[in-house]
C-alpha cells in the first residue's frame, strides 16, 4: 500500500485520513486489512490460532510472553485456555466514552474483561491506572515478581 510505516506508530497519524486520496486511515487500513485475512484464510480465529502456535513454542523454550490488548472474547479465551496470568490496566477514567463510528473491537477490552469476571479466572487482576504512572508500575512489577518467586 506504499504507507510510511510511522503513520501506524504516531499516535497523532494514525487516525489522519491519509491513504487513498484522504479517504482511509492507517488504523482504518489495518483494520480492513485483519477483517479481510480473517474473511480469506480461517474465521475469527485466524490470527489467535497464529498467535497460539507462537505462544506454545515459546513457552517450551521457558520464555516469558506478554501479550497486549485483548479485544475479542476468542483472544480472551485462548489466553485462559494457556493458562495466562491476565492483567487488566483499568484506565476507564482517561477513555472517556466511544466515538460513534469507533470499530466494535474498540470496546473488545470491555467484552474481554467481562468474559474474565464472569468466568472468575483465578490469573486474572485489575491493575487501577487511574492514578500516577509510577503507582501503576510499581503495581506491575509486585504482581509479576510474585509470579516469578
Amino acid at each position: 500500500f506504499d504507507v510510511p510505516e510511522e503513520l501506524f506508530h504516531d499516535q497523532s497519524k494514525k487516525e489522519v485520513k491519509c491513504i487513498h486520496n484522504n479517504q482511509f486511515s492507517p488504523r482504518e487500513l489495518l483494520i480492513w486489512y485483519g477483517e479481510m485475512m480473517m474473511a480469506k484464510c480461517g474465521g475469527p480465529s485466524f490470527f489467535v490460532d497464529i498467535a497460539r502456535k507462537k505462544i506454545e513454542r515459546a513457552l517450551g523454550e521457558n520464555k516469558i510472553v506478554i501479550v497486549t490488548d485483548l479485544r475479542t472474547p476468542i483472544e480472551t479465551y485462548a489466553m485462559m485456555e494457556l493458562g495466562a496470568r491476565v492483567f487488566y490496566i483499568n484506565r476507564e477514567n482517561h477513555l472517556g466514552p466511544l466515538a460513534a463510528d469507533a470499530h466494535f473491537t474498540e470496546s473488545g477490552v470491555y467484552v474481554s474483561k467481562g468474559v474474565l469476571e464472569a468466568s472468575s479466572y483465578q490469573h486474572y487482576t485489575e491493575i487501577d491506572n487511574n492514578c500516577l504512572l509510577s503507582d501503576t508500575t510499581l503495581q506491575i512489577l509486585h504482581d509479576i515478581q510474585q509470579i516469578l518467586i
